[in-house]
């Protein structure tokens, strides 16, 4: 709201002028401003009171001109007249009596205004027309507001009294329901008591029948003879007077007892008849009670001065609506016949300014419907509630009548919240059904998403419905539990009576697919090891299993091969049975427990062990001629020396013997060598030694011998002591005594007619042994 102490005018401006801008703006601003915003003018749209905020900031300009054009006493008017207007929260006579006066003021002030002639400046024109844009956009809406919660208001309070109505004419229908029932009742009751009547009228002549059969019975008088011969006869007789009576009387005792059976099973069905007939009585005096009281109370409630304040309280502020929607129209109309003299003046505005005053804008549209109240219904047609069971009264009329009634069943007492005596009714009951509850007397149904089980006494107290949980995979939707779509899933105790909720997607584990939108194991050969299948979606499927390593396939699982047995990877579990290969050993190795070991050194094996079957053994290794072992292998023999074949390579070492040279042998880099020609050498060289040399034989110099040598057969022969013959064993051997050949004996035998002590490096001397070796020296 703008501050009526900050309005300043130029000193140009004329007092008339002056005074009708603040009357616009100071007073009739607040006015509309009161009646649209109660809270004040904060709360509502501030764009054009912002400019008129900032047009008056801008005009004031630091000056005093109201006390130079004599504005002094118009603002103090405005001031009061200003503050009766805005005082109120909403539209009063007060109110429309100080716009009309107000606007009246107006009316002179635009007049005086046009008279004078003088055009408006452009400041002047944004104040007006910023005026003119509030009260049409934010004002004439706030009225029309008005006017539909006045409506709404009357609407609510004959809405009321409908209701009470309504739910009157739903009691009344039931009280008569249970009327004709107890009617009907009451016809079964006398129909019943009229059959027992007949009964028992039966039952007394069957007893008064047998009575008098036995009351006539008169016993034999003839004295008993006193001749013994005499005494069968006597008995016999009384023996047939006693037969006879005695199925008489049974046939009357027994037409008396099944007559009083059938008067007994009567009476008890009519009394049941009775009891079932006054609790009807008592269930509908108190039906009928409770709906006529609680229609007494429902109209009370919504209608008497209630009713009353409230429609007069609605129909002045309708009244008040439409003399504000007047005064604002004539407002804009005279701003608008103001703004005129932006371009004319003289009659042109004088003639919009008499249109504003005939101005009467139509104000149907504030007219109030539906504004008178329902008739009241009557209750007469409730019946006689007053008499029932219990009341001497009521029995009177009721089983005057009747006869054999038992005693009578009284409705038992019931008060309401204010402890007055409503009804008497003994087993009075209004059960209400399922999913409703009672309230004030009255079967309501429950509130959406709410349930209640049926059997709620209507003439009990107040019961409540209790709040719907949806069961597991339920999810609400408009107060339902609705089940979830296929595919997904919703945890248990959702409130139906709450907002919607929704179910979430399953998501299938490791090891299952979607089929259906179901999480179903995937099928045997197949595997999903990671899981996470949308089970609200399309179909998914599983991935084949590929077998590792040494797996195969057995009734579509990955099994590992059985020991000794292997298998590449890839095996499709899908596709069928397979098998694993048995492992073959490689040469030297031998079978340990399904595996492939190595030969114990020494030992050998030959390749193709099956490491699946049982243990294998190796093989001593036997090393061949000339080879010996070291570290449990046949390495060959050195040089020189030699070893029979057949060593054990997995025991311990072996050595090799040094070969010996033969006779006229010598050793040669690690090897026997014939001696050269002419030369001799003794057998037993060791070849695994350093060489050795042959050397010429002993004696043999057959120039130095003197003598002829003479042959002849047998052994040699010798010539003096000087000379001795020895014989050469290489060249006779074989031959026998005396049968060499003369250059085989020259060969043979040689002449040592000198002897020779030299000694050669060996330490033998040239002369010969007898045995033809060279002699040692001495």
């Amino acid at each position: 709201m703008l501050p009526v102490a900050i309005l300043v005018l130029e000193p140009r401006r004329t007092c008339q002028l002056a005074a009708m801008t603040y009357l616009l703006i100071s007073v009739l601003l607040p006015v509309v401003v009161a009646a649209t915003c109660p809270e004040g003018s904060g709360s509502c749209p501030s764009s054009s009171q912002s400019l008129l905020q900032n047009s008056m900031n801008h005009q004031m300009a630091g000056t005093d001109a109201a006390s130079d054009v004599g504005l002094e006493p118009l603002v103090s008017m405005f001031q009061e007249a200003g503050g009766r207007l805005a005082g109120g929260h909403g539209p009063s006579s007060g109110s429309s009596r100080t716009s009309n006066h107000l606007l009246k003021q107006l009316q002179s002030r635009v007049e005086a205004a046009a008279q004078e002639g003088k055009p408006l400046s452009p400041l002047e024109g944004s104040l007006m027309r910023a005026l003119s844009e509030t009260l049409g956009n934010t004002t004439l809406p706030a009225v029309k507001k008005g006017h539909e919660d006045d409506q709404r208001e009357m609407n609510r309070i004959v809405q009321a009294l409908t209701d009470c109505n309504s739910n009157y004419a739903k009691d009344s229908k039931s009280a008569e329901s249970a009327k004709q029932m107890v009617d009907t009742k009451k016809q079964e009751h006398q129909y019943c008591r009229g059959n027992q009547s007949v009964l028992k009228g039966t039952r007394d002549k069957k007893m008064e029948d047998l009575k008098s059969f036995t009351d006539s019975l008169q016993q034999p008088q003839k004295p008993m003879p006193v001749d013994p011969a005499a005494a069968d006869s006597y008995f016999a007789a009384g023996l047939q007077w006693f037969k006879e009576n005695q199925a008489l009387y049974t046939n009357k005792k027994s037409a008396y007892s099944t007559a009083k059976a059938e008067h007994d099973r009567k009476t008890e069905t009519c009394n049941a008849a009775q009891t079932s007939y006054e609790t009807g009585y008592c269930q509908w005096i108190g039906q009928g009670t409770a709906a006529s009281k609680s229609y007494t109370r429902c109209w009370t409630q919504g209608g008497g001065d209630d009713w009353n304040q409230t429609r007069a309280m609605v129909l002045d502020s309708s009244g008040q609506r439409k003399l504000e929607y007047v005064a604002v129209k004539k407002i804009q109309c005279f701003l608008s016949s103001l703004l005129v003299r932006f371009k004319k003046v003289g009659k042109v505005v004088q003639k919009n300014i008499d249109a504003c005053k005939a101005l009467m804008p139509d104000t149907s549209i504030f007219d109030l419907v539906n504004t008178d109240a329902p008739p009241k219904q009557t209750l007469s047609s409730l019946g006689n509630l007053t008499s029932m069971p219990g009341d001497d009264t009521w029995q009177k009329s009721e089983y005057a009548q009747l006869s054999d009634v038992k005693n009578v069943t009284p409705c038992a007492q019931a008060v309401d919240e204010n402890d007055t005596l409503i009804w008497k009714g003994g087993n009075i009951t209004h059960l209400c059904g399922v999913n409703e509850h009672v309230r004030m007397h009255r079967c309501e149904p429950c509130a959406p998403g709410k349930s209640h089980p049926e059997g709620d006494n209507a003439f009990s107290a107040d019961t409540t419905c209790s709040a719907i949980l949806c069961d597991a995979n339920q999810h609400v939707a408009q107060n339902m539990c609705e089940t979830c779509s296929a595919g997904m899933r919703n945890a248990a105790g959702d409130d139906a009576s709450g907002p919607n909720t929704s179910c979430a997607a399953i998501m299938c584990q490791a090891g299952q697919r979607v089929q259906n939108n179901s999480c179903h194991s995937c099928p045997a050969g197949t595997k999903n090891e990671a899981g996470g299948h949308d089970a609200s979606g399309a179909d998914t499927s599983c991935d084949p299993i590929k077998c590792p390593a040494n797996h195969f396939v057995k009734a579509s699982a990955c099994h590992t091969c059985p020991a000794g047995k292997t298998n590449a990877a890839g095996d499709d579990a899908t596709k069928g049975d397979t098998t694993c290969d048995a492992t073959k050993c490689a040469a030297n190795k031998k079978v340990v427990s399904n595996e492939c070991k190595g030969c114990p050194p020494g030992r050998h094996n030959a390749a193709g062990d099956d490491a699946s079957g049982a243990d294998t053994k190796c093989h001593a290794t036997k090393c061949g001629k000339n080879q010996r072992v070291v570290g449990n292998a046949c390495i060959a023999c050195p040089d020189g020396t030699s070893n029979q074949p057949g060593d054990d390579a997995s025991g311990s070492d072996t050595t090799c013997t040094p070969i010996r040279c033969g006779a006229n042998q010598h050793v040669v880099s690690k090897a026997c060598q014939p001696c050269p020609a002419g030369q001799i050498n003794e057998a037993g060289d060791d070849a695994s030694g350093s060489n050795t040399a042959c050397e010429q034989p002993c004696g043999k110099e057959p120039s130095s011998c003197s003598w002829h040598i003479t042959w002849a057969t047998g052994s040699g022969q010798h010539h003096g002591d000087r000379g001795r013959w020895y014989p050469s064993l290489p060249a006779i051997s074989g031959k026998p005594w005396g049968q060499a050949t003369r250059e085989e004996m020259r060969q043979s035998f040689y002449c040592d007619a000198v002897w020779k002590t030299d000694c050669n490096d060996k330490g033998l001397t040239p002369n010969c042994d007898k045995h033809g070796k060279a002699m040692k020296c001495p």
